[in-house]
């Protein structure tokens, strides 16, 4: 679902697509798998375990800190998107990180952003650099 890039609510339609598959199961037929429950695991599951996993290669290992600001149209503040970039399995990688919701933010409020986002949790020892811009402007092919 994820790196497919579906949608939540169109998990509900897997469900019977399982059914189908697994007719005699028991754990098929009593399956339910919705919106809610898609973004759950999503969120809450999925997304703690590979924050996990990349904190990890970055406190192994130098990294970049990329940034980039941007309007969140839903809540009309400005979003400081956080991704880290990596050596991963013979390339180089680059990863969401974390997001913070600034409003308008000079130089200072950015430093404090790494400082309350990045620095909790990594050390700039390992820090090669420091890139503005998301990860497709500086995109490694």
């Amino acid at each position: 679902m994820v790196s497919s890039n579906y949608s939540f609510h169109s998990q509900g339609e897997c469900v019977s697509i399982f059914r189908r598959m697994f007719p005699d199961s028991e754990i098929a037929k009593s399956m339910t798998f919705g919106e809610t429950k898609s973004m759950y695991m999503a969120c809450f599951g999925l997304a703690p375990y590979f924050s996990k996993l990349l904190e990890k290669k970055a406190k192994e290992q130098p990294f970049v800190l990329l940034f980039d600001e941007s309007l969140n149209r839903e809540l009309q503040k400005e979003q400081l998107d956080i991704h880290l970039r990596v050596w991963d399995d013979n390339k180089v990688s680059t990863r969401y990180y974390t997001s913070d919701f600034l409003g308008h933010a000079c130089t200072v409020d950015i430093i404090d952003s790494f400082d309350k986002n990045v620095a909790k949790t990594l050390t700039y020892k390992n820090l090669l650099q420091v890139s503005m811009g998301g990860p497709n402007v500086q995109k490694v092919v």
